[in-house]
């Protein structure tokens, strides 16, 4: 049985009692989203930005003369 049954078993059951508490309020799900919002942020603060826009710029052109034009 994975963990993930026994909890909603355990759930299920808090269900079934009257005047039972709601299971408290920062879950998984609101960890797992703080925790992407972070990622998401410090990707922005770290220079994505810079990343992306590397691609648009053309690379300088290497057109010198290396000898004498007379």
């Amino acid at each position: 049985m994975s963990w993930l049954e026994t909890i909603r078993r355990k759930i299920r059951h808090r269900h079934d009692q009257k005047g039972a508490t709601p299971p408290p309020f920062p879950t998984m799900s609101t960890f797992f989203g703080i925790a992407a919002v972070m990622i998401v942020i410090w990707l922005l603060a770290s220079g994505l930005p810079h990343l992306l826009s590397a691609y648009d710029r053309s690379a300088p052109s290497n057109n010198i003369d290396t000898g004498a034009t007379k």
